[in-house]
């Protein structure tokens, strides 16, 4: 979550507030409940919504040039935030014929550069790659795939303008959506192959920053306001699963980006700057361990893993461009995309090419980074 975006959320919770003692409020309800998720207006014309008013215009970064060629792979470098230069990184296609893919990865692309100011990204094993967006009133999961127009608000949630984490139940055919707006709460989209229809799965969070689902179905979020994670169980049961609060209350230091490392660690992330930590759980998906993660620091808003098992961070800043690492063995690291204040990164899946990692921006449009050697 952006700092500029926590100054403006009193006033945006208390435009909430209004929206909802009006009359016919329109805010996510399900039937028989306080709250709808409303699928989107079919007859209506997609609209790209604009950045919400919590974006300080004057402090966006200049957009990236994407028709500048990228090295093939990326020369590591020291850790050091200054030793990051802001430079552009664009993707650069390998010919089909070099290229063989293994089981689960095609060598399909989808142009994203049209999505702009993007806070979450997952993708499927279809192929579909959903992202969050939002404007003034509403947030916004949109869909794309290969070959077909991107689907902008493919579901809305009425009401309800800052939403910062996107999750995805593979298994379970389930996309989870933390609000932030009003009393903050986690709501689930079930069934996305057919209706999606949305519900409340628990309410009253006290500024969520982001979630993830692991194998189990366990949806694990970050909790800004105490400094903490919780689970929360398929039987919509939350746990305070942390033993101690994330990060230094003095250094204004709080939980961020989340991701489940492949061997089922939760791997958690601080703003404004800070180390990773890796989360050992038990079997009942209580933390049992917790270790930083040597050499690296900053402000994690992103993380997603490669197929060999490398970390990825997408870093953040409220104003200067930062960078998207990979963390290497040695533990220097690898910049993959630069210029940016990122917030979301997943690799490609299915007919999708496994060596992109798409990139989304709060602040600009979307990124497709080829990692040349991402693959085993």
């Amino acid at each position: 979550m952006t700092r500029s975006r926590r100054i403006a959320l009193a006033v945006l919770g208390a435009a909430w507030l209004l929206a909802c003692t009006r009359s016919n409020p329109a805010y996510w309800r399900v039937p028989g409940a306080d709250a709808e998720v409303a699928p989107a207006d079919p007859d209506a014309a997609p609209t790209t919504p604009e950045p919400d008013a919590a974006r300080p215009a004057d402090a966006e970064p200049p957009a990236p040039d994407l028709a500048s060629p990228s090295p093939d792979q990326a020369e590591p470098v020291d850790l050091a935030l200054a030793d990051l230069a802001p430079a552009d990184l664009a993707p650069r296609d390998l010919a089909p014929d070099v290229f063989a893919p293994p089981a689960g990865c095609g060598t399909g692309t989808v142009d994203v550069s049209g999505i702009k100011n993007a806070d979450g990204v997952v993708v499927d094993d279809d192929g579909t790659i959903y992202v969050l967006t939002d404007d003034a009133t509403h947030s916004y999961v949109g869909r794309a795939r290969m070959g077909q127009p991107f689907d902008q608000n493919w579901r809305r949630l009425d009401n309800s303008p800052v939403t910062w984490g996107l999750a995805l139940d593979r298994k379970n055919r389930r996309i989870y959506v933390l609000v932030v707006s009003g009393p903050g709460a986690l709501v689930a989209f079930d069934d996305i192959d057919g209706a999606a229809l949305g519900r409340q799965v628990v309410t009253g969070l006290d500024n969520p920053n982001d979630v993830v689902v692991a194998s189990d179905g366990n949806v694990y979020f970050s909790s800004q306001g105490d400094r903490s994670v919780y689970r929360v169980a398929p039987t919509g049961v939350r746990t305070l699963i942390s033993t101690t609060p994330f990060g230094d209350a003095a250094m204004n230091q709080m939980p961020s980006a989340l991701t489940i490392d492949p061997a089922g660690n939760l791997i958690v992330g601080l703003e404004p700057s800070g180390p990773l930590y890796r989360v050992a759980l038990s079997a009942s998906g209580q933390q049992t361990s917790r270790t930083a993660i040597p050499g690296w620091t900053g402000w994690a808003n992103g993380l997603a893993y490669d197929r060999r098992g490398r970390l990825y961070v997408a870093m953040y800043d409220d104003v200067q461009p930062r960078n998207i690492v990979r963390l290497e063995s040695d533990g220097r690291s690898t910049n993959i995309a630069m210029n940016g204040r990122f917030s979301s990164i997943d690799f490609g899946r299915g007919p999708l090419d496994c060596r992109d990692l798409y990139v989304t921006d709060p602040y600009a449009a979307m990124r497709r980074v080829r990692v040349n050697d991402a693959l085993p």
